[in-house]
C-alpha cells in the first residue's frame, strides 16, 4: 500500500479516540516519518460541484468525494499549526506555512517537514521525510539549521 493510499484511509477510518483531528494529525505525522513524501489537496471536483479529497505520491493518485474526510480536511491542517507552536515555537498560522516536526520512525529519528495551504477556495498538505544527522532528535533545528528533505516527485494531481 503505498503512502497516499495510507494518508487518505486515515482520513476514511472512523477513530475510536475521543479526538478524531488529534489522532489525524499525528498519524499523518507518523505516516509522514517512515514514508518519503506525500501530498493531499482539497479543491472542487471536475464537475465543479462536489469537493474532492486527493492524496499522492511518486507513485498514485487516489481520491474520494466522502463528506468525512472532506469536512474534517481544514480542521486538521489548523491542528498541525498549532501542534507545531506548541513543539517548536513557530508562530500560529492556521492559513498556512512551511512547519516541521521531529518524530522517531522504524528507521531512526526523521524531521518531518509540512508545507500547507489552508485557503476556502482549495487547500493542499504536502508532507516530506528528511533525514536528521546523528543518533538523536533533529535537536539543532531549533537553531535553524534544518535537516534537507530528500527530493521526490510527486505524481501530477488532476486539475
Amino acid at each position: 500500500m503505498t503512502s497516499s493510499t495510507r494518508a487518505l484511509d486515515l482520513f476514511l477510518r472512523r477513530s475510536t479516540d475521543t479526538n478524531r483531528i488529534d489522532w489525524l494529525a499525528n498519524q499523518l505525522l507518523a505516516l509522514a516519518a517512515e514514508s518519503q513524501s506525500f501530498s493531499l489537496r482539497l479543491g472542487p471536483g471536475e464537475d465543479g460541484i462536489a469537493w474532492v479529497l486527493e492524496a499522492f505520491d511518486a507513485d498514485q493518485l487516489v481520491s474520494t468525494r466522502e463528506p468525512g474526510p472532506v469536512r474534517v480536511f481544514r480542521t486538521v491542517l489548523a491542528r498541525l499549526a498549532k501542534l507545531a507552536e506548541q513543539e517548536t515555537g513557530a508562530a500560529f498560522n492556521p492559513y498556512g506555512g512551511k512547519l516541521w516536526f521531529d518524530r522517531t520512525s522504524p528507521t531512526g529519528p526523521a524531521r518531518v517537514i509540512v508545507d500547507f495551504i489552508n485557503a476556502g477556495d482549495g487547500c493542499s498538505l504536502t508532507m516530506t521525510r528528511s533525514a536528521c544527522p546523528g543518533n538523536t532528535l533533529c535537536d539543532e533545528g531549533r537553531g535553524g539549521i534544518a535537516c534537507a528533505p530528500t527530493p521526490v516527485t510527486p505524481a501530477t494531481p488532476r486539475s
